[in-house]
Protein backbone atom coordinates (compact mmCIF):
# COMPACT_ATOMS: atom_id res chain seq x y z
CA UNK A 1 0.00 0.00 0.00
CA UNK A 2 2.73 2.57 0.85
CA UNK A 3 4.33 1.75 -2.52
CA UNK A 4 1.06 2.46 -4.35
CA UNK A 5 0.67 5.74 -2.46
CA UNK A 6 4.23 6.71 -3.32
CA UNK A 7 3.62 5.97 -7.00
CA UNK A 8 0.40 7.97 -6.95
CA UNK A 9 2.10 11.08 -5.54
CA UNK A 10 5.04 10.65 -7.91
CA UNK A 11 2.75 10.54 -10.95
CA UNK A 12 0.65 13.44 -9.61
CA UNK A 13 3.77 15.56 -9.18
CA UNK A 14 4.90 14.70 -12.71
CA UNK A 15 1.48 15.57 -14.12
CA UNK A 16 1.41 18.90 -12.26
CA UNK A 17 4.90 19.74 -13.50
CA UNK A 18 3.91 18.88 -17.08
CA UNK A 19 0.77 21.04 -16.85
CA UNK A 20 2.82 23.97 -15.50
CA UNK A 21 5.28 23.67 -18.40
CA UNK A 22 2.40 23.46 -20.89
CA UNK A 23 0.80 26.60 -19.45
CA UNK A 24 4.12 28.44 -19.57
CA UNK A 25 4.70 27.31 -23.14
CA UNK A 26 1.24 28.50 -24.22
CA UNK A 27 1.79 31.86 -22.54
CA UNK A 28 5.21 32.27 -24.15
CA UNK A 29 3.81 31.28 -27.53
CA UNK A 30 0.98 33.78 -27.19
CA UNK A 31 3.44 36.54 -26.24
CA UNK A 32 5.63 35.68 -29.24
CA UNK A 33 2.62 35.88 -31.56
CA UNK A 34 1.56 39.26 -30.14
CA UNK A 35 5.09 40.63 -30.48
CA UNK A 36 5.33 39.44 -34.08
CA UNK A 37 1.86 40.78 -34.84
CA UNK A 38 2.84 44.18 -33.49
CA UNK A 39 5.89 44.36 -35.74
CA UNK A 40 3.94 43.33 -38.85
CA UNK A 41 0.89 45.53 -38.13
CA UNK A 42 3.13 48.55 -37.45
CA UNK A 43 5.08 47.99 -40.67
CA UNK A 44 2.30 46.99 -43.07
CA UNK A 45 -0.93 48.20 -41.48
CA UNK A 46 -3.90 45.96 -40.73
CA UNK A 47 -5.24 45.48 -44.24
CA UNK A 48 -1.90 44.54 -45.82
CA UNK A 49 -0.65 42.38 -42.96
CA UNK A 50 -0.61 38.64 -43.58
CA UNK A 51 -1.05 35.95 -40.97
CA UNK A 52 1.63 33.89 -42.75
CA UNK A 53 4.20 36.64 -42.10
CA UNK A 54 3.16 36.95 -38.46
CA UNK A 55 3.50 33.17 -38.06
CA UNK A 56 6.95 33.24 -39.67
CA UNK A 57 8.15 35.98 -37.33
CA UNK A 58 6.69 34.24 -34.28
CA UNK A 59 8.19 30.90 -35.43
CA UNK A 60 4.87 29.11 -35.12
CA UNK A 61 2.52 27.50 -37.58
CA UNK A 62 -0.28 29.54 -39.11
CA UNK A 63 -2.78 27.18 -37.49
CA UNK A 64 -1.35 28.01 -34.06
CA UNK A 65 -2.31 31.65 -34.53
CA UNK A 66 -5.88 30.70 -35.42
CA UNK A 67 -5.94 28.31 -32.47
CA UNK A 68 -5.04 31.15 -30.09
CA UNK A 69 -6.92 34.06 -31.67
CA UNK A 70 -9.44 32.70 -34.19
CA UNK A 71 -8.94 35.37 -36.87
CA UNK A 72 -6.68 38.20 -37.98
CA UNK A 73 -9.26 40.68 -36.73
CA UNK A 74 -9.27 39.11 -33.25
CA UNK A 75 -5.47 39.08 -33.27
CA UNK A 76 -5.41 42.80 -34.08
CA UNK A 77 -7.88 43.54 -31.27
CA UNK A 78 -5.89 41.38 -28.85
CA UNK A 79 -2.72 43.22 -29.79
CA UNK A 80 -4.42 46.57 -29.16
CA UNK A 81 -5.50 45.39 -25.71
CA UNK A 82 -1.99 44.08 -25.07
CA UNK A 83 -0.24 47.37 -25.84
CA UNK A 84 -2.88 49.39 -24.01
CA UNK A 85 -2.17 47.35 -20.86
CA UNK A 86 1.58 47.79 -21.30
CA UNK A 87 1.27 51.54 -21.86
CA UNK A 88 -1.13 51.96 -18.94
CA UNK A 89 1.36 50.28 -16.60
CA UNK A 90 4.17 52.47 -17.93
CA UNK A 91 2.22 55.72 -17.64
CA UNK A 92 0.99 55.24 -14.09
CA UNK A 93 4.44 54.12 -12.91
CA UNK A 94 5.92 57.58 -13.57
CA UNK A 95 4.21 59.19 -10.57
CA UNK A 96 3.76 56.22 -8.27
CA UNK A 97 6.75 56.85 -5.99
CA UNK A 98 6.47 60.64 -5.56
CA UNK A 99 4.66 61.99 -2.49
CA UNK A 100 4.45 65.63 -3.58
CA UNK A 101 1.41 66.13 -5.90
CA UNK A 102 3.06 68.95 -7.88
CA UNK A 103 6.20 66.91 -8.56
CA UNK A 104 4.21 63.72 -9.20
CA UNK A 105 2.00 65.44 -11.76
CA UNK A 106 5.04 66.93 -13.50
CA UNK A 107 6.78 63.52 -13.55
CA UNK A 108 3.68 61.88 -14.97
CA UNK A 109 3.27 64.45 -17.73
CA UNK A 110 6.97 64.59 -18.71
CA UNK A 111 7.26 60.82 -18.67
CA UNK A 112 4.25 60.48 -20.93
CA UNK A 113 5.48 63.07 -23.45
CA UNK A 114 9.04 61.77 -23.60
CA UNK A 115 7.80 58.20 -24.10
CA UNK A 116 5.87 59.25 -27.21
CA UNK A 117 8.88 58.76 -29.52
CA UNK A 118 8.87 55.02 -28.82
CA UNK A 119 5.08 54.93 -29.24
CA UNK A 120 4.94 56.65 -32.65
CA UNK A 121 4.54 53.37 -34.62
CA UNK A 122 1.64 52.49 -32.31
CA UNK A 123 -0.14 55.77 -32.99
CA UNK A 124 -0.56 54.70 -36.61
CA UNK A 125 -2.20 51.51 -35.34
CA UNK A 126 -4.54 53.55 -33.13
CA UNK A 127 -5.61 55.52 -36.20
CA UNK A 128 -6.16 52.29 -38.10
CA UNK A 129 -8.19 50.89 -35.21
CA UNK A 130 -10.54 53.88 -35.38
CA UNK A 131 -10.74 53.48 -39.14
CA UNK A 132 -11.73 49.81 -38.76
CA UNK A 133 -14.26 50.72 -36.08
CA UNK A 134 -15.90 53.26 -38.37
CA UNK A 135 -16.39 50.58 -41.02
CA UNK A 136 -17.35 47.64 -38.81
CA UNK A 137 -20.08 48.23 -36.28
CA UNK A 138 -19.23 45.06 -34.37
CA UNK A 139 -15.74 46.44 -33.66
CA UNK A 140 -16.83 49.90 -32.57
CA UNK A 141 -17.70 49.13 -28.95
CA UNK A 142 -14.56 47.03 -28.56
CA UNK A 143 -12.29 49.82 -29.81
CA UNK A 144 -14.05 52.43 -27.66
CA UNK A 145 -13.66 50.20 -24.59
CA UNK A 146 -9.99 49.57 -25.42
CA UNK A 147 -9.19 53.27 -25.61
CA UNK A 148 -11.19 53.91 -22.47
CA UNK A 149 -8.95 51.36 -20.75
CA UNK A 150 -5.93 53.34 -21.96
CA UNK A 151 -7.14 56.80 -20.94
CA UNK A 152 -9.06 56.14 -17.74
CA UNK A 153 -6.18 55.11 -15.41
CA UNK A 154 -4.14 58.13 -16.52
CA UNK A 155 -7.09 60.52 -16.16
CA UNK A 156 -7.96 59.07 -12.74
CA UNK A 157 -4.39 59.47 -11.52
CA UNK A 158 -4.17 63.07 -12.78
CA UNK A 159 -7.49 63.93 -11.14
CA UNK A 160 -6.40 62.42 -7.82
CA UNK A 161 -3.10 64.35 -7.89
CA UNK A 162 -4.98 67.59 -8.63
CA UNK A 163 -7.40 66.93 -5.76
CA UNK A 164 -4.49 66.28 -3.40
CA UNK A 165 -2.68 69.39 -4.66
CA UNK A 166 -5.79 71.45 -3.96
CA UNK A 167 -6.00 70.03 -0.43
CA UNK A 168 -2.38 71.10 0.15
CA UNK A 169 -2.91 74.54 -1.34
CA UNK A 170 -0.62 73.91 -4.33
CA UNK A 171 -3.28 74.14 -7.04
CA UNK A 172 -6.14 76.52 -7.73
CA UNK A 173 -9.75 75.34 -7.67
CA UNK A 174 -9.94 73.83 -11.14
CA UNK A 175 -12.12 70.79 -11.71
CA UNK A 176 -9.74 67.77 -11.59
CA UNK A 177 -11.43 65.95 -14.48
CA UNK A 178 -11.05 69.08 -16.67
CA UNK A 179 -7.32 69.22 -15.95
CA UNK A 180 -6.99 65.53 -16.86
CA UNK A 181 -8.87 66.05 -20.13
CA UNK A 182 -6.71 69.03 -21.10
CA UNK A 183 -3.48 67.17 -20.32
CA UNK A 184 -4.62 64.24 -22.43
CA UNK A 185 -5.57 66.60 -25.25
CA UNK A 186 -2.06 68.10 -25.26
CA UNK A 187 -0.45 64.66 -25.22
CA UNK A 188 -2.68 63.38 -28.03
CA UNK A 189 -2.03 66.50 -30.09
CA UNK A 190 1.75 66.17 -29.76
CA UNK A 191 1.53 62.45 -30.53
CA UNK A 192 -0.26 62.99 -33.83
CA UNK A 193 2.03 65.89 -34.73
CA UNK A 194 5.06 63.68 -34.04
CA UNK A 195 3.62 61.15 -36.46
CA UNK A 196 3.14 63.65 -39.29
CA UNK A 197 4.93 67.01 -38.89
CA UNK A 198 6.87 67.34 -35.63
CA UNK A 199 10.43 66.04 -35.29
CA UNK A 200 10.27 63.42 -32.48
CA UNK A 201 13.59 64.75 -31.17
CA UNK A 202 11.73 67.95 -30.23
CA UNK A 203 9.36 66.11 -27.88
CA UNK A 204 11.42 66.63 -24.67
CA UNK A 205 11.60 70.38 -25.38
CA UNK A 206 7.88 70.48 -26.13
CA UNK A 207 7.23 68.57 -22.91
CA UNK A 208 9.02 71.24 -20.87
CA UNK A 209 7.12 74.07 -22.57
CA UNK A 210 3.76 72.32 -22.26
CA UNK A 211 4.43 71.59 -18.59
CA UNK A 212 5.14 75.28 -17.89
CA UNK A 213 1.99 76.23 -19.80
CA UNK A 214 -0.16 73.81 -17.77
CA UNK A 215 1.23 74.66 -14.35
CA UNK A 216 1.08 78.42 -14.86
CA UNK A 217 -2.69 78.03 -15.06
CA UNK A 218 -2.94 75.28 -12.47
CA UNK A 219 -0.92 76.58 -9.54
CA UNK A 220 -2.57 78.54 -6.75
CA UNK A 221 -1.76 82.25 -6.57
CA UNK A 222 -0.93 83.89 -3.20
Amino acid sequence: MPELTSRFWHHSAEASHTMAITRATKTERREAILEAAGAVFARDGYERSRVDEIARRARVGKGTIYEHFGSKENLFCSYLSHIVQQNTNTLTEHARHEDDPRKALGDLFRGLITSLEAMIPLIGLYIEAWNLASKRKELREYVIATFRDLYTPFADQVAELVREGRRRGQFAGHRPSDVASMMLAIVDGLAYQALFILDPKDLPRMARRAERFIFQGLEARP
